[in-house]
């Protein structure tokens, strides 16, 4: 019994004494330890263990006119938001200039139209602007520019559901899209035009 007491007391005492463990313990990620059967001590780190892997996304934009001319929508802004705008606005009690909770969808994108067409033009649609973009900003995963040809990468995002949320004025027609993305692991693709944006006023 005191053999055995003993080496308990050796084991445990060699395993604090592990440099890994000294380590390991000053990391504040969950950390399983296991006792092999040779002995040895495997150490998991369950937070990477658990992270998600990586992926990159391609998009193109473009609206079809009847005539068959296609307008790629070149340097505009979009960006990646772990929710639906419109969902955020709704979660966050929006309300209208009339002080009316909104939650219809469709009347939260005309605000957001109306506000971008005429922020830093328009003092009632700055400050509404400004109010959304307090709202949207935590939820901001990543930003990017379309180039010359309407197309963007946004690279190194983990795997999982987004939101595409741009805004943009073509011919007579505001659109915004607030398109939902389903991102794998390694490559993924969308195209971006009239028939999955959330709103076109004309």
């Amino acid at each position: 019994m005191l053999a055995i007491y003993k080496f308990l007391t050796v084991a445990v005492l060699k395993f604090f004494r592990d440099p890994q463990f000294l380590v390991r313990i000053r990391d504040t990620s969950r950390i399983q330890v296991i006792l092999k059967s040779n002995g040895t001590w495997q150490y998991i780190n369950e937070a990477s263990s658990n992270q998600k892997e990586e992926s990159t996304l391609s998009f193109d934009t473009g609206i079809v006119f009847r005539s068959g001319d296609v307008k790629s929508l070149a340097r505009t802004t979009f960006y990646l938001l772990d929710n639906s705008l419109a969902e955020l606005l709704v979660q966050a009690g929006y309300k209208d200039d009339n002080n009316k909770t909104v939650t219809n969808p469709q009347l939260l994108y005309v605000d957001y139209i109306y506000a971008a067409n005429g922020y830093n033009v328009f003092e009632k649609d700055t400050i509404r602007y400004n109010l959304i973009w307090s709202i949207l900003k935590p939820h901001v995963v990543q930003t990017v520019t379309t180039d010359f040809g309407g197309k963007a990468t946004i690279n190194k995002i983990p795997s999982g559901k987004y939101f595409l949320l741009g805004y943009a004025n073509i011919m007579k027609n505001k659109i915004i899209w607030d398109t939902e993305v389903s991102l794998t692991p390694g490559n993924n693709s969308c195209s971006l035009d009239q028939n999955n944006a959330a709103l076109i006023l004309d």
